[in-house]
């Protein structure tokens, strides 16, 4: 599936990142599961590219905020078409 990368949070001394993603296409397990596996992977990359005294470990977790608004967003739609309802009867 598509990954997005909605944020990150890294420790004070910089020894791990936790990486929020959405995810379409795949179920949130499936893609937590993923990433995680790649975890290492992308931590030698990183460390190759930029060259740095300490590289976070990554731990990737689903971000559930924007599937909250979506779903915040049809309950107002629809409190919107029932007090329109109201309103014409």
């Amino acid at each position: 599936g598509l990954v997005t990368i909605t944020g990150v949070k890294i420790t004070p001394d910089y020894a791990h990142a936790t990486v929020y993603f959405t995810s379409i296409g795949s179920t949130p397990e499936a893609s937590e599961e993923a990433l995680n596996s790649a975890s290492p992977i992308l931590y030698q990359r990183i460390f190759k590219l930029l060259k740095i005294h300490t590289v976070p470990q990554l731990h990737f977790v689903y971000d559930k905020s924007v599937e909250d608004g979506f779903e915040m967003d049809q309950l107002i739609k629809q409190a919107r078409a029932e007090d329109a309802e109201k309103i014409k009867e």
